[in-house]
């Protein structure tokens, strides 16, 4: 079964953008790197820093990332739901 692709027409990153811009401008985050993906197409998204003063984020940027078992399971269940 082929994976179907994302749509350019719907994949519209400005507001995605607009959005990670707006948090970082108004001091809530220093910085932030979102992704969108399927199958083996990725779009990526980095605004802002790492830290306060530090490196610009970056599509490579290493983030510590805790407590993520419930957004897993939800992206696991959403799966499920899609197949």
């Amino acid at each position: 079964r082929e994976t179907p692709r994302l749509s350019a027409a719907r994949l519209d990153l400005g507001p995605l953008h607009a959005a990670l811009a707006a948090r970082v401008t108004a001091g809530e985050v220093p910085g932030a790197v979102a992704l969108v993906s399927r199958g083996e197409e990725t779009h990526v998204e980095a605004v802002g820093a790492l830290a306060a003063g530090g490196a610009t984020a970056a599509r490579d940027s290493i983030f510590r990332i805790s407590s993520t078992g419930k957004p897993m399971a939800a992206a696991a269940a959403m799966i499920l739901v899609e197949q």
